[in-house]
């Protein structure tokens, strides 16, 4: 019965059209900081300190979260087929072109396995020629109920395509990008991307680029000194050491960390770990040309003006 009511959910979720999508925000809707979006939480769920989006302090499998990424509509929901998905990872259940005001957007049902549990989630994706947001909301596939609420939560998206958000400001640190001559380009979740001219796809030949990313897990990091070179090696880009590469305790407003460089057959990298009171880190890469006159000197300006707020 509980597979049934499940399968039942996914398949009216991937017939929904714009029509579901609210024209205004009611005396309900939540701003989500940082954003121009209002969704209606499921109840008991909270705004949360650790993404932008929502989270149930009680159910830790449980959360509504935005994710803005610097890349057209098109480009993006492109990867977002039944095969790309699977090879991901996920199931592909539902999926219906529609519109979200004056925004293309895709409405998806998706399954995935993680950490030896089975999630349902049901994500909205909305965006134009210079941008895309994803809304997702994941819970477990069981929790055939919770799954409604908040299935309805993000049917309640409204955005306000007239309101001027600043992207920065849901997250808990800055950075001055003019230390390095570096210009903002957009936020990821927790982070920050920077490069020399402000696009992505970069068209800067330097290919000088700077991502600041924030864990969202609180998890203490045993082995400190070591975890910089295992988080390396979890890029994607086949990064390798120097024979005399070593990582190089750091400290910048008030928190201790490593960095440590790394390169492959075309880029250097330079990576900053800085732990944070109470568990989780946040993290630096640095991407460039071996060739760019003060590339490094410039990354590793950029970073030293961390500050948390």
């Amino acid at each position: 019965m509980v597979r049934f009511l499940l399968s039942l959910c996914l398949l009216l979720f991937s017939k929904l059209t714009a029509q579901d999508f609210p024209a205004s925000a009611s005396p309900d809707h939540v701003a989500i900081e940082g954003t121009n979006l209002y969704l209606v939480p499921p109840t008991g769920f909270r705004p949360s300190e650790n993404f932008k989006g929502f989270q149930h302090p009680d159910i830790a499998t449980s959360m509504i979260m935005v994710m803005e990424i610097p890349g057209p509509f098109t480009e993006v929901t492109g990867g977002f087929t039944e095969e790309a998905l699977t090879r991901q990872g996920m199931t592909l259940n539902g999926k219906e072109s529609t519109k979200l005001g004056p925004y293309d957007a895709l409405l998806l049902a998706v399954d995935q396995t993680a950490q030896g549990m089975d999630f349902a989630k049901h994500i909205l994706v909305y965006g134009d020629s210079t941008a895309t947001t994803l809304v997702n909301a994941t819970f477990l596939k069981d929790s055939v109920a919770l799954g409604r609420r908040m299935r309805r939560s993000i049917l309640s998206t409204y955005v306000d395509a007239d309101e001027m958000s600043d992207p920065r400001a849901a997250l808990d640190f800055t950075l001055d990008e003019e230390r390095g001559d570096l210009l903002f380009v957009s936020v990821m979740g927790n982070g920050m991307l920077f490069n020399r001219d402000g696009r992505i796809p970069t068209r800067d030949a330097s290919q000088i680029g700077l991502i600041a990313d924030r864990s969202y897990a609180e998890v203490d990091i045993a082995n400190r000194r070591n975890f910089p070179a295992l988080r390396i090696h979890e890029l994607p880009g086949d990064y390798t050491f120097s024979e005399d590469a070593a990582p190089v305790p750091v400290k910048i407003d008030g928190l201790e960390g490593y960095a440590l460089e790394a390169h492959n057959d075309e880029e250097n990298l330079y990576q900053v770990i800085l732990y944070r009171e109470g568990g989780g880190y946040y993290i630096f890469v640095g991407t460039y040309h071996p060739e760019t006159p003060g590339a490094l000197d410039d990354i590793r300006a950029v970073i030293n003006s961390f500050q948390r707020k």
